[in-house]
């Protein structure tokens, strides 16, 4: 996959005073809603591992709203992936979670 740019670079942090275990089982949950992104679905069908692709589909499954691929994976405290949102035609940015 060629290297994803975005129109401008955006860091953001968020402190979450819970156990690393429990943050990090949220976050990487491929079988619930996830209350972070509207209670959308992580979809892997890989397992979360670099070079994987996933996507966030609605609660019933026929949308998905976000397509990506893993860029690092390194439980549990990293997670790097490309996101692209399906219903807006720019090339995908990426995001990474530690």
């Amino acid at each position: 996959m060629s290297e994803p740019t975005c129109a401008k670079a955006n860091i953001n942090r968020t402190f979450i005073k819970a156990p690393i275990e429990t943050v990090w089982s949220t976050l990487v949950a491929t079988d619930q809603a996830l209350p972070f992104f509207f209670g959308s679905i992580c979809q892997a069908n890989d397992g979360l591992k670099p070079g994987a692709a996933f996507r966030m589909v609605h609660p019933n499954k026929m949308v998905a709203m976000v397509v990506g691929e893993v860029i690092a994976f390194d439980p549990p405290r990293l997670y790097a992936h490309t996101f692209q949102k399906t219903n807006i035609d720019e090339p995908p940015c990426k995001e990474r979670k530690n």
